[in-house]
C-alpha cells in the first residue's frame, strides 16, 4: 500500500496490559495478553515494515477536497464509501487531499486504466479484472471459495486455508488430522477446553495459518536463519459461546489461554549452499568450493521449536531430501506448552 505509517489499535488499555502481560485474557483489541495476535503481528513486521510485500501499481483514492479540510466552520468533508474498499489486496486505497476548489468533497474512485474519475459500478468492473491478473502473478492470492489466502513473496511466504495441501512460492504445507482437544499456550497447570461445535469429528484437519520469514534478509531459499509459524485457534480457559459457530460471547474465561490442537506437514525449498557469499568464505577458510556447490556437507539444517520469548525448547526431527526439508509441527509437541514457532538454522 506504501502507506506512511501503521498503527496497531492497541498494545492495552491498561497498567496490567504493560506490568503483567501473562495475566491478561484475551480481548476485542488489546494485542498484550494475545499469544495469537503477537505471533501474527511479525508477519506484519516483514510485510509492511521490512517491505517484503511489494507495493501495488493501481490507486484507488478517496479524494477530499483541501479548501474544506482548511476551513473547520464549514465542518468535516464527507463522502459515501466507494466500492473500491474491498480492493485492499488488489490495489492502493487510501485518501488524497487535492484542491477542489471549494466546492465540498464528492465520492470519487480513480480507475487504474483510464486514470480518471468513474462510478463505483465502474470500479468494481476495474477491479474485477486488476484481480484476476493479479491471482495469475500476484504476490498475493485469494479464493473465497475455498477460504483461502496466500502469499509468495522471496522472503515471506505462507497463508491461511481451512484444509488441504497448499502451495506458497517455496513453502508447501498440509494441514492434517488432528484428535479433538486443546492444549495450553503458557507454561501452567494441565488446563484443556473443547471449544470445537458439539457435532465435530475427531481427524478433522484444524485449520491453520503457516508462514515462514527470513531472518537474515536473504531470500527464504538462500536464507540461514528462517522462522516458521503454525497459528490455529487461540482462546482463553473457560470462554463461553451461546452457538456452535461460537459467534455469540456469553463470557470471556481466563488465563491460561488454549490452543487448538492442530497439525500440519511443512516443506521448504531451500538451496543446499547458501550463497555465493558463503561459498567465498569457505574456499578462503579452505574448504573445497567445488565440493560446496555439489552440496556436499553441506545441507546441514536444524528445526527448533521456540517458545514465545524465543527461546529454543526442542530439537525438531527433519529431512532434507531433492532440495527440500520437511518436518511437522503440531501444536501439542510439548505436554506442558502449545508450540506454534520454530527457528530453522543453516549450521
Amino acid at each position: 500500500q506504501n502507506w506512511s505509517g501503521m498503527w496497531r489499535f492497541a498494545w492495552s488499555h491498561g497498567r496490567s496490559g504493560v506490568e503483567k502481560p501473562e495475566t491478561r485474557t484475551m480481548g476485542y483489541f488489546d494485542m498484550s495478553g494475545d499469544p495469537l495476535g503477537l505471533a501474527a503481528e511479525r508477519a506484519a513486521l516483514c510485510l509492511f515494515l521490512r517491505g517484503d510485500l511489494p507495493v501495488l501499481p493501481a490507486e484507488y483514492p478517496l479524494v477530499l477536497d483541501e479548501a474544506s479540510l482548511r476551513t473547520p466552520s464549514t465542518g468535516a468533508p464527507t463522502c459515501e464509501v466507494p466500492a473500491a474498499l474491498w480492493a485492499g489486496w488488489h490495489a492502493r486505497v487510501g485518501s488524497a487531499v487535492v484542491p477542489l476548489g471549494g466546492s465540498g468533497v464528492s465520492p470519487v474512485v480513480r480507475s487504474p486504466s483510464a486514470h480518471l474519475d468513474t462510478t463505483a459500478e465502474q470500479a468494481r468492473a476495474d477491479l474485477a479484472a486488476l484481480g484476476a491478473a493479479e491471482a495469475a502473478q500476484g504476490a498475493v492470492k485469494i479464493d473465497a471459495d475455498t477460504g483461502t489466502f496466500l502469499i509468495d513473496t522471496p522472503r515471506t511466504a505462507g497463508g491461511f486455508a481451512e484444509s488441504g495441501a497448499h502451495t506458497a512460492g517455496p513453502l508447501r504445507f498440509e494441514l492434517v488430522s488432528s484428535p479433538k482437544s486443546e492444549v495450553t499456550s503458557s507454561k501452567s497447570n494441565d488446563t484443556t477446553s473443547d471449544l470445537r461445535p458439539a457435532t465435530s469429528d475427531k481427524g478433522v484437519p484444524t485449520p491453520a495459518t503457516v508462514w515462514v520469514s527470513s531472518l537474515d534478509g536473504k531470500p527464504i531459499v538462500d536464507s540461514s536463519r528462517l522462522l516458521v509459524t503454525h497459528l490455529t485457534d487461540v482462546q482463553n480457559s473457560e470462554i463461553r459461546y451461546g452457538d456452535p459457530k461460537l459467534t455469540i460471547l456469553l463470557a470471556w474465561g481466563h488465563t491460561p489461554h488454549l490452543m487448538r490442537r492442530g497439525s500440519a506437514d511443512i516443506s521448504l525449498a531451500l538451496n543446499a549452499t547458501a550463497s555465493n557469499d558463503a561459498n567465498d568464505a569457505n574456499s578462503a577458510n579452505g574448504v573445497n568450493s567445488a565440493n560446496v556447490a555439489h552440496g556436499v556437507n553441506s545441507a546441514n539444517f536444524t528445526v527448533w521449536s521456540l517458545d514465545t520469548t524465543g527461546r529454543r525448547v526442542a530439537e525438531i526431527p527433519a529431512k532434507y531430501t531433492e532440495g527440500r526439508l520437511s518436518f511437522t509441527a503440531k501444536t501439542d509437541l510439548d505436554p506442558t506448552a502449545a508450540s506454534f514457532l520454530y527457528e530453522i538454522v543453516r549450521e
